[in-house]
């Protein structure tokens, strides 16, 4: 498997498991790698961590929940991992920039982190024509 199918698979897990607690171990036996590996390939391909992404993504989830309005600050909160309420409006307003209770009131615009792929694109195939001219 190469590099690209390895990352993809591990995101896929992950996305599949977001709900869940998630473990390096068990990420890094998914890529089929180190957790040192996976964790250097993933920040080196994204800029972000593991651990963040999945805190991003969790908290994209948590807003749409919200915004949908049929749970509480609470019960979102737990759902997503948070152990207090506290913890996920200290988390929410520093990716949202506004809290929990504030979505449920409707009118906020969120930020929204996508699921990640992995793609490989080539440039630079092609010729290309090309002459020096002195001025």
């Amino acid at each position: 498997m190469n590099m690209l199918e390895c990352m993809n698979k591990t995101i896929e897990y992950v996305e599949e498991h977001l709900l869940e607690e998630l473990h390096m171990p068990m990420i890094a036996n998914v890529a089929g790698t180190s957790e040192s590996d996976i964790q250097k390939t993933f920040y080196a391909l994204t800029g972000i961590s593991i651990v963040e992404y999945v805190r991003r993504r969790r908290l994209s989830l948590a807003g749409y929940e919200l915004q949908k309005g049929e749970c509480s600050v609470l019960e979102v909160a737990l759902k997503y991992g948070y152990t207090s309420p506290d913890s996920f409006t200290r988390a929410f307003r520093q990716m949202h920039g506004i809290t929990p209770s504030a979505v449920k009131k409707g009118g906020c615009l969120l930020k929204a982190y996508g699921k990640i792929t992995f793609v490989l694109t080539i440039k630079g195939v092609n010729a290309m024509n090309y002459r020096i001219v002195k001025k």
